[in-house]
């Protein structure tokens, strides 16, 4: 009986032994495929930098070596999170003092978003920590660039022999589709600039005149300027054209719960969702405040670039009026430290843990200015919106969001205090709204597979493999007049062509002929 009860204990030793060995050797298995990854983003907004830095916060919390080029700095970078910041870009950047209150006219906007991003590209490479890195000794396994008006920045994967991965912090764009031969449709997909959805033949016409110039503007003015950075940057480096089209993947903040249904290459990887954090307590005045509001909370941000407090006099009166009629909390993103002429119930911030306030059950509609982070943690809380887009892809956000049926969109040149005060009452009155939001809202949380697990499995994947070659669609590769297919098109139009000429040089012929032998009928 003894010895028995001393097997026991010696198999039970032998099996735990057996597991911490097994558990040491997944240990090492998962270390030895750590991969190292560079990240550089060099747009000079929060909203993309949140994008950014959160998808490489996923890959450090994984294991993976991450470096991070940004002209923002990481508060709390993580384990494994080795930090580049570009310190001084964002001093006298245009991007900062623009005004976005001013109504912006979707041509110009293209010209001047074009300029912007070449000149602050410029600053970039140009940086000497930028410069620094190319001399460095390291090595990566893969790249990732965010793939806005940067393409110069694409030499960085032909620079360390590393595969090369794109990342949109929009859904399939131009940004996006002509890196990986996505093909954009200006009959049904209405441009960045546009408040279009279901659009008339009027707007079609406005769309394809847009992309159009648009494409004229990035092959004779945003493509050679990027040369000409390059260059100067870099002496010796090949031209954009031969490494622009060598992303393996792109990531698109893109997802089917609010955006429509479009073409995309199987190289094209919805990720939409994923900067959206696990819940995170609320400060305790914030907290009880959401609790005591019994009528409810409207929560009012126009995110990170745009400011409240640089609103126009009549737009903020307007604004205030309504709000003082109104029985619910309205929690607003104030940044200074006073708003004159706000009644009892505005409580204001100059900043928002908005993601965790959306979560609390007594908020009824949060008013945004139609960014798409923005947009995607309402729907992800099943909130409804009343939009007001104040530029680029914030209005075909916004006109998207109302056809869908949980949005109200109100231009900002429209604001009265009767206009505000009817897209409130609709939103807080007719519970359509509510509805649709929390029917969008499952089917963004209900899918078989996470955001940020789809971002590591493909990372990893295209780390392992050295790219994907097997996604890379031919279309890439063959000149705009073969894809066109106006080579085809030319032959099948030659032979009626000559056959028509044939037709009518015979027809003339013949006329001719039976003049002149009218004629000489006529002498004789």
């Amino acid at each position: 009986m003894y010895s028995k009860v001393v097997r026991c204990k010696l198999f039970h030793y032998f099996v735990m032994l057996v597991q911490r060995f097994y558990f040491l050797f997944l240990l090492v298995s998962v270390n030895v495929e750590c991969a190292k990854i560079l990240g550089v983003f060099y747009v000079p907004t929060r909203s993309h930098y949140i994008a950014s830095s959160t998808l490489m916060k996923v890959l450090a919390e994984r294991g993976h070596e991450v470096t991070v080029m940004s002209p923002f700095k990481e508060p709390q970078p993580p384990e494994n999170y080795t930090e580049i910041y570009l310190d001084g870009l964002l001093r006298g950047s245009k991007s900062r003092s623009v005004n976005y209150f001013k109504e912006h006219e979707p041509f110009k906007m293209a010209w001047s978003y074009s300029s912007l991003s070449t000149s602050f590209l410029n600053r970039t490479m140009s940086h000497p920590k930028f410069q620094k890195l190319l001399k460095q000794n390291s090595t990566f396994d893969v790249v990732i660039v965010e793939q806005f008006n940067c393409d110069a920045l694409f030499y960085l994967a032909t620079h360390f022999k590393a595969p090369l991965i794109g990342l949109s912090t929009l859904d399939a764009s131009p940004f996006s589709n002509k890196y990986v031969g996505n093909p954009t449709f200006p009959s049904y997909i209405p441009d960045l600039y546009f408040p279009f959805h279901h659009m008339t033949f009027w707007q079609r016409i406005q769309n394809m005149f847009m992309y159009v110039i648009k494409e004229l503007l990035f092959r004779f003015e945003t493509l050679p300027a990027q040369n000409e950075i390059l260059q100067y940057n870099i002496p010796g480096a090949p031209r954009i054209e031969e490494f622009m089209y060598n992303s393996s993947i792109v990531f698109l903040n893109g997802d089917l719960s609010i955006h429509d249904a479009v073409p995309k290459v199987p190289s094209m990887i919805n990720i939409g969702g994923f900067h959206i954090n696990a819940p995170k307590p609320l400060p305790e005045d914030l907290q009880e405040l959401l609790d005591n509001s019994t009528s409810g909370v409207i929560i009012f941000s126009l995110g990170a670039s745009v400011k409240s407090k640089h609103m126009p006099a009549e737009k903020l009166q307007a604004i205030l009026s309504t709000f003082s009629k109104m029985n619910e909390t309205i929690l607003w993103k104030w940044e200074d430290d006073n708003l004159p002429g706000k009644s009892s119930n505005i409580h204001t911030r100059k900043w928002l843990p908005q993601q965790d306030i959306l979560r609390h059950p007594n908020v009824k509609v949060f008013i945004t200015h139609g960014g798409l982070l923005s947009m995607m943690e309402s729907i992800y809380n099943g909130k409804p919106m009343l939009a007001i887009p104040i530029m680029t892809d914030q209005h075909w956000n916004t006109a998207r969001a109302e056809a869908a049926g949980y949005a109200k969109y109100l231009e900002f040149s429209k604001i009265t205090a009767s206009s505000f005060s009817e897209a409130l009452t609709e939103l807080l009155q007719n519970p359509s709204y509510k509805k649709t939001a929390e029917k969008r809202s499952s089917i963004m949380r209900n899918k078989p597979v996470s955001a940020r697990e789809t971002i590591v499995y493909w990372v990893e994947n295209i780390s392992k493999n050295r790219g994907a070659p097997h996604l890379r669609v031919s279309s890439i590769d063959m000149p705009w007049y073969q894809f066109m297919m106006l080579d085809v098109i030319a032959l099948l139009l030659i032979p009626p062509i000559i056959f028509i000429l044939c037709i009518i040089f015979t027809i003339k012929y013949l006329v001719k002929y039976y003049k002149v032998r009218r004629g000489k009928r006529k002498l004789n």
